[in-house]
């Protein structure tokens, strides 16, 4: 059996593991064995990355993260999974360089751009905030986390039509939407709407 096809298996067996809780290290060996066998797979490095930022090892994360970026230099998500990290990190300006380079292979990369309409919003630029996930539902008006992301904005800063009509929009292209629901709900509440908060 060639490197290639054994780390693929040692990336499979990560990948049974991971969905058992309890078996977390297992994966973390397996992924770990499936890298130094083929150090040119991303999905292993991709997979172990997100169990390091899941156990908010953000460090351990970056290494995994920085790999695929080398390996898939090509491929917006590669960035945008980078720039997560950094954003974990509070590491803003890289996050943002990041998120811009995925935005460089595709302009019209919706996550990339609602990631830089949430460090516009981090960084305290309500307006830029607002014109970028403007932008990326305009993009794709059936994406759910930009509306999401809006309607957030909107309730932080108490415009509460504007709040409630992302949330809305939100529910039509995912109607169990947990936090969308709830964030609804709280608002109808905080409003007196008590009767169209329970229907939330």
């Amino acid at each position: 059996m060639d490197k290639k096809q054994s780390a693929r298996e040692w990336f499979d067996k990560g990948c049974r593991y991971e969905s058992n809780p309890s078996q977390i290290e297992n994966a973390i060996a397996a992924y770990k064995e499936s890298i130094r066998l083929d150090n040119t797979f991303p999905d292993s490095y991709i997979n172990l990355g997100f169990i390091y930022l899941k156990m908010e090892d953000y460090d351990e994360a970056l290494k995994c993260f920085l790999a695929v970026v080398e390996i898939e230099n090509n491929k917006p998500e590669a960035y945008n999974n980078l720039g997560y990290v950094y954003e974990k990190m509070e590491r803003f300006g890289s996050a943002k360089q990041m998120y811009e380079q995925a935005l460089a292979i595709n302009p019209g990369d919706i996550e990339a751009i609602t990631n830089i309409a949430h460090i516009a919003d981090l960084e305290g630029d309500y307006h830029k905030s607002v014109s970028l996930y403007k932008k990326a539902i305009g993009l794709d008006p059936s994406s759910v986390s930009p509306h999401f992301c809006l309607a957030v904005l909107y309730d932080r800063h108490d415009m509460f039509d504007e709040a409630l009509s992302e949330y809305r929009h939100t529910l039509v292209i995912e109607p169990n939407h947990i936090k969308a629901r709830f964030n609804m709900g709280n608002l109808y509440a905080q409003q007196g709407e008590y009767e169209k908060a329970l229907e939330c």
